[in-house]
């Protein structure tokens, strides 16, 4: 560490330490797979981190939360065999649903073993010993932070950029290692970031022909009624469909939820870039896209766009001070926005933007930030850009080519 780093302020130096102890990202290349197969690769590189992950959740589960816990796995599972049957559901989607269930296994198999065990006292929920599809799905039932924004420039191009945030109370406790798993498309390569618990989909995730996925949490009521979908499954499927299945089909076809998510999708539509914001919850959706005027924007918080939206005010859980903290981040991410229309280097500007320490706990580049995410789709072509930790102003973050072509990743800066 240089003289210049140990005179940092104390919150700088911290920011630095988590970069240093989470390091640069971890590409797996599982093209070569089919998708079961390539959870099963995904699972086995996450093993040790979710053993240690679940037994610190079986800790800290009281023996009813434990129960409930396996009871929404459950539910969501015969949800899940339910639409996969159902003539009212898309075919391809009930065809992605049974992949889905395939992925999950595959993954939970390598994840946690065919021995793996909750503790023998709780073993057994409602007389039914606890099966390993369960628990595999117990886990994805976690929803996730991070902010999101979309930036129209003159040329109709988008900048499109986001933060991976999660809360740890320990370092380490959630993430060993950052891992980007790069998956089979039919045509073209799919690059998602993973939490070691989760099936990929609650995160960044992004195509070789400029599409683009970004998913952030909203706090919400529970849902009354059961069994029920959990989000992240929809946050998958839609992974798995892309382009070939409009993502608010997808979405009405898979509710009602017992969560919900506010999801920014990206993609080359006709003949122009197409950025939607689909803000989705128990059986509630609402849609908004980016318009086509240069300077417009969209932004997304852990807080629903409109306070007055039947979303909001069915399903939201919010005091005040918390509402305003998440408005007070969202005005933050607007008035900004203004500094990269007005910036010769858009890329350089927005990169900068994401070291902004502005906001505490709430700002762009805070202790909870993991990765950070940058792309710049345009009718000609795409680039993107990662960055592992908190974003700082010295950071050379990873420059990855989305080619048109073949769909095939081309090296770059620190890249693959």
């Amino acid at each position: 560490m240089t003289s210049q780093h140990q005179r940092e302020p104390a919150a700088l130096a911290e920011l630095r330490a988590i970069k240093t102890r989470l390091g640069a990202p971890i590409f797996l290349d599982l093209r070569a797979l089919d998708w079961p197969a390539a959870h099963g690769e995904i699972g086995q590189a996450v093993r040790g981190q979710v053993q240690r992950i679940l037994q610190r959740k079986l800790k800290a589960f009281s023996s009813g939360s434990l129960q409930h816990q396996i009871r929404v796995a459950r539910g969501c599972l015969a949800t899940i065999r339910e639409k996969a049957a159902s003539p009212s559901i898309p075919r391809e989607i009930r065809q992605a649903l049974a992949e889905y269930r395939a992925c999950l296994e595959a993954w939970g198999l390598s994840a946690l073993g065919s021995n793996a065990s909750v503790g023998s006292s709780a073993a057994v929920v409602d007389g039914k010993p606890i099966a390993l599809d369960e628990l595999a799905m117990a886990l994805q039932n976690d929803n996730l932070g991070c902010q999101t924004e979309a930036l129209r420039e003159e040329d109709g191009s988008v900048l499109f950029w986001h933060t991976e945030e999660d809360v740890e109370d320990e370092p380490g406790e959630r993430f060993d290692k950052l891992r980007i798993a790069i998956l089979r498309g039919e045509t073209v390569d799919i690059a998602t970031f993973i939490y070691p618990d989760l099936l990929p989909g609650p995160a960044f995730t992004w195509a070789t022909d400029g599409w683009l996925q970004a998913v952030d949490a909203l706090f919400l009521r529970g849902y009354p009624s059961t069994p029920l979908m959990l989000a992240n499954v929809a946050t998958w499927i839609n992974i798995r469909l892309r382009q070939h299945v409009d993502p608010e089909v997808v979405i009405r076809a898979l509710m009602p939820f017992i969560d919900g998510y506010a999801m920014l999708v990206a993609r080359p539509l006709d003949d122009a870039i197409v950025v939607t914001r689909y803000e989705f919850a128990h059986d509630v959706m609402i849609t908004s896209e980016l318009p086509p005027t240069p300077g417009s924007y969209l932004v997304q918080a852990n807080v629903c766009s409109d306070r007055d939206s039947p979303l909001a005010v069915r399903c939201e859980s919010l005091d005040h001070r918390a509402r305003r903290d998440l408005e007070a981040r969202t005005a933050m991410m607007e008035r900004t926005t203004s500094q990269v229309m007005a910036s010769s280097d858009r890329i350089a500007s927005v990169l900068n933007l994401l070291s902004l320490r502005e906001g505490g706990t709430l700002a762009y580049s805070n202790v909870d930030v993991k990765a950070y995410f940058l792309a710049q789709l345009k009718l000609s072509g795409h680039g993107a850009w990662i960055g592992a930790g908190p974003a700082l102003l010295d950071d050379q973050p990873v420059m990855i080519s989305i080619p048109e072509s073949d769909g095939r990743h081309q090296e770059g800066h620190n890249g693959i």
